[in-house]
């Protein structure tokens, strides 16, 4: 058998979830902070940490000197207009690439530096969902999700109690036998969020998740990505949507030809 001490298999994440943690831990007690104490979240590590990063194509200079902190429980969106370098960033968190400079650590690990076999092990270890929702048009709602479980091959019984709560978790249990072409754009990319759930990841990654929805449809996934922020999931969202962005109130970097050029929290799109 492979040993697994690989960088990829051995991020300190969040294990697969039993039972009782997908449907949502209770709500955190709020802890006591003594006067001219700094809060427990901005003493933390980070979890995912930029170091001077830059990315080349060719003579292009896609990413310059990119440099952040992001920390269990925040919520962040980068904004940018198109060819700032949004896509590209998720491109090296998801390691789909490396970076031509600096380092990238998640949990502490220079992702950088993972062989192409510890990939995939890397990645069930991230929530990753795109604009376009890859769903599998000859599964239902809760095989496209059992499928991604299916893959690792968890055991049968669990994947049973799993997908429901999961389902349950994103308000698709009602649709969990219909197929992708019987339900709404909305209720595929909340599909495909359940999917990225169910590993139970301490990280999610979203590229233009609403870039394909209306805008009632996109209030509802990005009302489920909230509530998986508030079980303590660092959410990491790249978009143009303007209206979004400014209702989450939440903490906003806005890239410009590469660059960081703002770091508000909270913020606003601005371009």
């Amino acid at each position: 058998m492979e040993e697994d001490s690989k960088e990829g298999r051995n991020l300190p994440l969040r294990t697969a979830p039993s039972a009782t943690d997908i449907s949502g831990p209770a709500a955190p007690k709020t802890p006591r902070v003594q006067p001219n104490e700094e809060p427990q979240s901005k003493r933390q590590s980070p979890l995912v940490e930029l170091v001077d990063v830059k990315k080349y194509y060719g003579q292009v200079k896609a990413l310059d000197d990119i440099s952040f902190c992001a920390r269990e429980g925040e919520f962040i969106s980068f904004v940018g207009a198109s060819g700032a370098g949004k896509s590209t960033l998720v491109k090296l968190l998801i390691r789909e690439e490396r970076p031509s400079e600096g380092e990238i650590r998640v949990a502490g690990r220079n992702i950088g530096a993972l062989s192409f076999a510890d990939v995939p092990f890397y990645r069930r270890k991230l929530g990753v969902v795109f604009q376009d929702f890859k769903l599998l048009p000859q599964k239902t709602v809760a095989e496209n999700v059992a499928y991604a479980l299916e893959i690792c091959d968890v055991d049968d019984a669990e994947i049973r109690e799993r997908v429901p709560k999961i389902l349950s978790l994103v308000g698709l249990v009602r649709f969990a036998k219909r197929y992708p072409h019987e339900i709404s754009g909305g209720e595929q990319q909340r599909t495909a969020i359940a999917r990225a759930l169910v590993h139970n990841p301490q990280i999610v990654v979203a590229d233009e998740p609403t870039g394909n929805l209306d805008p009632e449809s996109s209030l509802e996934v990005i009302e489920t990505f909230k509530k998986i922020n508030e079980t303590g999931t660092l959410v990491i969202l790249a978009s143009h949507n303007k209206a979004i962005v400014d209702n989450l109130k939440r903490r906003v970097i806005l890239l410009r030809d590469g660059k960081i050029v703002s770091d508000q929290n909270p913020g606003r799109y601005a371009l």
